[in-house]
């Protein structure tokens, strides 16, 4: 029996430098399914790059699966279980990661849905929230702060990472981003 697929696309693009992402995001019984393809030039080098994120009811993050094809092809699965505990491919808990609530790709706006829905803010309202972040193309793993006030619901958003960096976020009905200042564009 096939599974039906009914959900959304959504193109973005780097406001600086050539590039493109294509998002496909689908429920899937009560999983929802982020489906994506990027395609990015930094520094004069061009990377493409699938993933595949799978959450669990509310855009709980469960499982992230990562192709990165730069000067050789690297695959990257990350895990969580609902007790805050993370997983490698094979199996290994990933302790440095032990207490994340989502993941945050360097190369997607996408990734900021995760942590909105998670933490559900009402306006006014500022929560913290521990993500696995994954820089793209160094393909590296680790643990970063950020924090979340919710300046318009289902609007407006300002993100704030504990490295200083700063955005104001505008998101759609789906709570995807609109745009991201200086980072990324929709386009079509």
């Amino acid at each position: 029996m096939r599974t039906k697929r009914t959900g959304k696309d959504v193109i973005w693009k780097p406001v600086d430098g050539l590039g493109f992402e294509h998002l496909r995001v689908f429920a899937q019984g009560e999983s929802r399914i982020a489906d994506s393809v990027v395609v990015r030039e930094v520094d004069g080098k061009i990377f493409r790059a699938t993933y595949r994120i799978s959450c669990r009811e509310g855009w709980h993050f469960h499982r992230l699966e990562l192709a990165l094809q730069a000067e050789a092809l690297q695959c990257l699965t990350l895990e969580s279980s609902a007790d805050g505990r993370w997983f490698d491919g094979a199996g290994d808990e990933v302790e440095n990661l032990r207490g994340c609530a989502a993941i945050d790709i360097s190369a997607t706006p996408f990734t900021n849905t995760l942590a909105i829905e998670h933490l559900a803010l009402e306006t006014g309202q500022s929560a913290s929230i521990r993500v696995a972040y994954i820089a793209l193309p160094e393909l590296t793993v680790e643990p970063l702060e950020q924090r979340y006030t919710c300046r318009e619901k289902d609007r407006l958003y300002l993100y704030e990472s504990d490295s200083g960096f700063e955005a104001l976020l505008q998101i759609d009905e789906n709570t995807l981003v609109l745009d991201y200042p200086g980072l990324f564009e929709r386009v079509g």
